[in-house]
């Protein structure tokens, strides 16, 4: 419901944003630009400054609403890009996975020193600085959960420590099997810390990851909210990446998978079609499902990793899914016994919060 979403690499060119706006889709009332993948955004500000500039003509010749969201490592950041990003209402994502051990045994430069310190660094510049507006200093933060860093609770604290007031928690996509056991039993865990807050009165990690990113809190959100879901994700219904080249995938995820690239923008008659029917009924092992519509089904991207093709979901996420789902519905249950005034504050807060994105971004 937020409108179409166009994935950038940070060095494309003017054109690709002519595609999308009038081209991919013409009829859409709210846009959001990501700039994402494809290495670094902030080496690339020449190129996001012409675009924010574009984007915003854009916005005046037509009255349409475009948002524009920025993932980062924060290593590059400075109080000009600070005043610039203020200034043109761009939002921010930093990646961080946790703490600085598990964080610098996977995001390593160049010399293969560890980025934690740099990446604090740069969040504590946003959050601090006197240019930063409100919108810039609610940083998104991104993390990467693995059968080696999948403490969601110590993850979930240590990013409300580093000031974080939305979190998004993933598992990492690949084709090395989940640990499992290991995984529900943090799930659990999170389940049992919630619930605990809850009871206290604090609302605040509930908060943190009511998305429709993090794994577990865009389940939570779905039950809260009594929302249903026909598809995975709207890549490539709604959503698509454009590539310095002009190609075009349905996510960052399947760049350079020759097998699913819809075409080009140079193309008379690109095949943005091909993903439009999808949904989870579409598929032989979720349409069975009983909970399919809570669900969504397994991320494309997973299932081709994991069986290599993107219409077999992977039986290990859907064994995690269906954990995932039981937690919430319990949590739920146990929320509205617990305190049913304060529930409802949850779910105002939530309200609040899915208009703000459909009017914002």
């Amino acid at each position: 419901h937020y409108g179409p979403i166009f994935l950038f690499y940070f060095n494309f060119i003017l054109q690709r944003a002519n595609f999308f706006f009038y081209k991919a889709f013409p009829k859409a009332k709210h846009y959001r630009i990501d700039f994402v993948s494809g290495g670094e955004p902030l080496l690339g500000m020449k190129v996001i400054k012409e675009t924010v500039a574009y984007i915003e003509n854009y916005k005046k010749a037509t009255g349409k609403n475009v948002s524009i969201w920025l993932c980062t490592n924060a290593s590059l950041i400075t109080d000009d890009i600070i005043d610039f990003f203020s200034a043109h209402n761009v939002a921010l994502g930093i990646s961080v996975d946790g703490r600085k051990e598990y964080n610098d045994k996977v995001r390593i430069d160049v010399n293969g020193n560890g980025t934690y310190d740099r990446i604090v660094n740069g969040i504590e510049l946003v959050l601090n600085s006197s240019k930063s507006t409100t919108r810039l200093k609610n940083i998104w933060g991104l993390c990467t959960a693995t059968n080696d860093n999948c403490d969601f609770v110590d993850m979930l604290l240590h990013m409300n420590q580093l000031g974080f007031q939305n979190v998004q928690i993933r598992l990492v996509r690949s084709n090395n099997p989940y640990d499992v056991r290991k995984i529900l039993s943090q799930y659990a865990r999170l389940s049992e810390f919630l619930l605990e807050f809850f009871e206290a009165g604090d609302l605040a990690y509930l908060k943190m990851i009511l998305n429709d990113n993090d794994q577990y809190g865009k389940v939570l959100k779905r039950i809260l909210s009594n929302q249903i879901l026909l598809r995975r994700c709207y890549a490539g219904k709604n959503k698509i990446t454009v590539c310095p080249d002009g190609s075009i995938y349905p996510c960052d995820s399947f760049v350079g998978l020759s097998h699913y690239c819809m075409g080009s923008i140079y193309e008379q008659d690109p095949k943005l079609w091909i993903y439009q029917k999808h949904s989870i009924d579409s598929v032989d092992e979720c349409k069975i499902c009983k909970l399919k519509y809570l669900c969504g089904g397994d991320c494309y991207y997973n299932s081709y990793m994991k069986n290599g093709c993107t219409d077999v979901p992977d039986k290990q996420f859907c064994m995690i899914q269906e954990f995932i789902i039981q937690q919430t519905i319990a949590l739920c249950l146990n929320m509205q016994n617990k305190n049913m005034e304060l529930y409802n504050v949850l779910l105002a807060h939530l309200k609040r919060k899915e208009d703000y994105a459909k009017l914002f971004g």
